[in-house]
């Protein structure tokens, strides 16, 4: 009886009920305080490095699928957006700058082909740190802002509005401060409004002299472009300006036209009333006469 209240019995496989774990020392008990403080610690540090990399891409995809699921801005959206650029660029920048055209890209794009000029479109991005440095030293210089208003429709978007966004997507911009020179083809009026072709590009920061060299450089190259223009518009201008001399005169023929068939309408009834009444008049006078 005693031998089997000490354990279990020899030759079995089931552990004694009795083992109990020896007390942890003070020594033992630091180390794994430490232990534990250190593993925490790093996991901490994991986890808020992997949010601080993490923030930035989530926000940009969150502002891009926001993008694509807004409805398509419309005119109205598009004017206010740029008129909210210029007075923002205003007044942060000054007031010395090329003359942005507050309307929508749409409308300075055939602003640009009436005027037989290229589209200047600068796409402003606000987080880029190269932005502001760009803006006060490039896009602020009297002489650039002269060059650019006396040969060029200058247009600029903030890329956080869907209008700049769209033409940034379209252009498969990269980065920034952007300057593009667009040329709108075709017929500017036709329904689809023409063909876009850009004809010089510069990303990056760049001087105001570079700016100027590589515009004058696209317009040496592809001033042919501008010149084919205004002969094609001049073609029109002669083609519209013939229909409307046929058309007035196809107009004053018909008007003669009706007025000789109303003349001769009009003498038809004189003469059938007239020998209606001589008719009335004789058959009366028969009547009389019997």
């Amino acid at each position: 009886a005693a031998a089997a209240a000490a354990g279990p019995a020899a030759g079995t496989n089931n552990p004694p009920n009795n083992i109990r774990h020896a007390p942890a020392t003070v020594l033992g008990l630091g180390v794994h305080a430490v232990v534990v403080l250190v593993r925490f610690t790093f996991q901490l540090t994991g986890t808020v490095v992997g949010l601080a990399f993490r923030l930035p891409v989530l926000r940009t995809i969150k502002r891009v699928c926001a993008r694509a699921l807004a409805p398509p801005p419309t005119h109205a959206d598009g004017a206010a957006a740029a008129r909210a650029f210029v007075a923002n660029f205003d007044s942060k920048f000054g007031t010395t700058h090329p003359r942005f055209i507050a309307d929508t890209y749409t409308n300075a794009l055939r602003q640009a082909r009436r005027s037989n000029k290229f589209l200047v479109a600068y796409l402003h991005c606000a987080r880029h740190p190269a932005t502001d440095s760009f803006c006060r030293e490039t896009m602020c210089d009297e002489t650039l802002s002269a060059f650019l208003d006396d040969g060029f429709v200058v247009w600029g978007g903030d890329v956080d509005a869907p209008e700049a966004f769209a033409l940034h997507n379209a252009l498969n911009a990269t980065t920034f401060p952007l300057l593009v020179a667009l040329h709108l083809g075709g017929n500017a009026g036709a329904r689809n409004g023409g063909d876009v072709v850009e004809v010089w590009r510069r990303v990056g920061p760049v001087t105001p002299a570079e700016v100027i060299q590589g515009l004058a450089e696209a317009l040496e190259r592809f001033g042919s472009r501008l010149d084919a223009d205004r002969q094609a518009e001049v073609a029109r201008d002669f083609d519209r300006q013939l229909r409307a001399e046929q058309d007035a005169e196809y107009e004053r023929a018909a008007a003669a036209d009706r007025a000789r068939m109303e003349a001769a309408e009009a003498a038809r009834k004189e003469a059938a009333e007239a020998k209606a009444k001589v008719e009335a008049e004789e058959k009366a006078k028969a009547e009389a006469e019997a």
